[in-house]
């Protein structure tokens, strides 16, 4: 029984990570859209495997932020 609950664990653990990706676009340099397993999803642009310059992330709950990016962060 214990294999089984550990087996499960690791399989639901999986498949969280299996639905964050690119859905549209190029999500390492240009113009992509990228969900993320939270249900948080980013539209813009991206430099290196970053979000990178202008682009949309909006938030499992609805809130959006609608600005520039460097390296990841959100320029405020």
């Amino acid at each position: 029984m214990k294999k089984f609950s550990l087996y499960t664990l690791i399989g639901l653990l999986f498949c969280n990570v299996g639905s964050a990706e690119c859905v549209e676009g190029d999500c390492i340099n240009g113009q992509g859209t990228y969900t993320f397993a939270s249900g948080d999803k980013y539209i813009g642009e991206w430099k290196d495997d970053k979000k990178y310059g202008q682009g949309t992330y909006t938030f499992a709950n609805g809130d959006k932020y609608v600005g520039e990016w460097k390296d990841d962060n959100f320029i405020k």
